[in-house]
C-alpha cells in the first residue's frame, strides 16, 4: 500500500491521465506515436490495419530521424 500510494505512483498516474485526455482516448488499444499521432482500432477500421499504421507512422518517423 506504501507503494500504491506513494508521490512517484501517483506522478506516473496524473502524467497517464494527460495523456490519455491530451490523445482523447475513448478506447483501448490506442495507440499514441512519439507525441504526433494517435490510431486505434475505429479510426483504422481494425486492430490489424491500426498496427499497420502504426508501423507505418513508426518507419516514417525513424527516416526522419537518421
Amino acid at each position: 500500500m506504501n507503494i500504491y500510494n506513494s508521490f512517484a505512483v501517483k506522478t506516473k498516474a496524473n502524467k497517464a491521465t494527460q495523456l490519455q485526455e491530451a490523445y482523447k482516448i475513448e478506447g483501448v488499444p490506442s495507440f499514441g506515436i512519439n507525441g504526433l499521432y494517435y490510431t486505434d482500432g475505429s479510426l483504422a477500421g481494425s486492430n490489424e490495419k491500426a498496427l499497420q499504421v502504426i508501423n507505418y507512422l513508426c518507419d516514417q518517423i525513424r527516416k526522419i530521424k537518421i
